[in-house]
């Protein structure tokens, strides 16, 4: 019995053994199968796309053999055309006669050049209207000052003349002032237009700011504090535009210190503020660039920056960056008391202008209006046209600037009505007998 076991047990090993061997061949011939099976498809899919490829080819074909039967018919209807005409009996014949010869007349008739030519210049003249009204429709930017007034909607404060890049790259803005008596003339109506909107305004402090880069908008600063620094007033640039500065290079100073470091240092204002070599007109220049410009600007401490300036100085002119590349002009819109907007002619597209007032309008700036920038003496624009007042001897005859402007406020040196307030704002020719008399004038304005 326990032989009978043993060869039992014998025989279901050997019978599992035979299954697992015979498993392993059956998944083994599975396995061929299935890559058979897939090899047969991917041979089936070729077979399909070229018979599809075939059945292309087949229409192609009958569309080329329908084309070159009709060609056949058309070649065999031109030569039976042409064996009817060289078998034809009168081909050769001649069907023209003489009927009159013609005889010169002896009338004398106009050439008619004249009308021709004023034809013509009256069609070049259609035509070349005709195309400047193109270019105008095609071209996208700004021409005229009517034009800025037409888009914006704002009034044009003044008109500043072109300028040649390397004037205003070598010379500095007071020595621009000095040599370009038009460039003077526009600034100071500027500063009276400014005078102006300023009566309405909320305090002393102007950003200036463009629409988009090299738009004019830090000379247009620049010739504005040194307009209102040449009538007396204490004025200062203060350079917001913490991404691309210019103001510490245009009068030469250094920019180690300045708006960047003040306010992360919390430093007093004096000691960043640097003199120039015009009476009463300073420099805050932006100092170092910073990492996060537009978190300074927006900062409690730049606000009290303003403040501090704002009381300092009778005067004090933002230099604000571009208002469409990035936000810090819109900041410093909602900080400043008025804003200036310079277009530059020729360059500032009606799309980037009328952009620009949006952006001032939903930052609820108080928009004083537009400062031209760039405009053609040729064109009489601004000043140009009336030659600089050269008819009027520049005022010269006078001895002094007899432009006036709507109002004065009258701060520091203690002016008080007894009660600790300023004194109210007055006429200026009113303020001017109210006011010490050694208050520094502009020099031959």
């Amino acid at each position: 019995r326990a032989r009978i076991e043993e060869l039992r047990r014998i025989d279901r090993v050997e019978l599992e053994k035979y299954a697992a061997a015979l498993t392993t061949a059956l998944r083994q011939r599975v396995t061929f199968a299935e890559v058979e099976v897939t090899q047969l498809r991917g041979l089936a899919d070729e077979a399909q796309e070229a018979l599809y490829a075939v059945d292309g080819h087949a229409i192609e074909f009958g569309k080329l053999t329908a084309r070159a039967e009709r060609a056949k018919r058309a070649l065999d209807a031109t030569y039976s055309e042409l064996q009817r005409i060289n078998i034809d009996p009168d081909a050769g014949k001649k069907f023209a006669h003489v009927l009159d010869y013609a005889l010169p007349d002896q009338a004398e008739v106009a050439s008619g050049k004249p009308i021709q030519l004023l034809t013509g210049l009256l069609l070049g003249l259609l035509l070349g209207l005709g195309l400047a009204w193109v270019q105008g429709m095609l071209d996208p930017r700004m021409r005229s000052p009517q034009e800025v007034r037409q888009r914006l909607q704002l009034p044009v404060l003044a008109t500043m003349p072109h300028q040649r890049k390397a004037q205003t790259e070598d010379l500095t803005p007071l020595r621009l002032w000095e040599q370009e008596r038009h460039y003077a003339e526009a600034a100071r109506s500027l500063r009276t237009a400014v005078y102006f909107g300023l009566a309405d305004a909320d305090g002393n402090i102007v950003q200036v700011t463009s629409a988009a880069p090299q738009d004019g908008k830090s000379t247009t600063s620049a010739s504005l504090a040194i307009a209102m620094a040449k009538a007396g007033k204490r004025t200062l640039i203060l350079d917001a535009d913490l991404r691309k500065p210019t103001q510490a290079k245009r009068f030469g100073l250094e920019n180690e210190r300045g708006v960047s470091t003040t306010v992360a240092d919390r430093a007093p204002l004096a000691e960043a503020v640097q003199t120039t070599d015009l009476e009463d007109l300073y420099i805050l220049p932006s100092g170092p660039i910073p990492p996060n410009p537009t978190e300074i600007l927006n900062s409690e401490a730049f606000a009290n920056l303003l403040q501090e300036a704002s009381v300092d100085y009778d005067h004090v002119i933002v230099d604000s960056p571009p208002l469409l590349p990035v936000a810090d002009a819109r900041i410093l819109a909602s900080k400043c008391s008025a804003t200036l907007l310079v277009v530059s002619l020729g360059k500032t597209t009606r799309g980037n202008g009328v952009g620009a007032a949006s952006a001032l309008a939903e930052a609820n700036a108080h928009i004083l209006g537009v400062a031209v920038n760039n405009a053609s003496k040729a064109k009489g624009y601004g000043y140009g046209g009336y030659g600089g007042y050269g008819g009027y001897g520049g005022y010269g005859g006078y001895g002094e600037e007899t432009s006036v402007t709507p109002e004065v406020r009258v701060r520091g040196n203690g002016a008080s009505n007894g009660s600790g307030d300023p004194v109210k704002t007055l006429p200026r020719r009113l303020a001017s007998s109210t006011q010490p008399t050694n208050t520094p004038s502009e020099d031959g304005a």
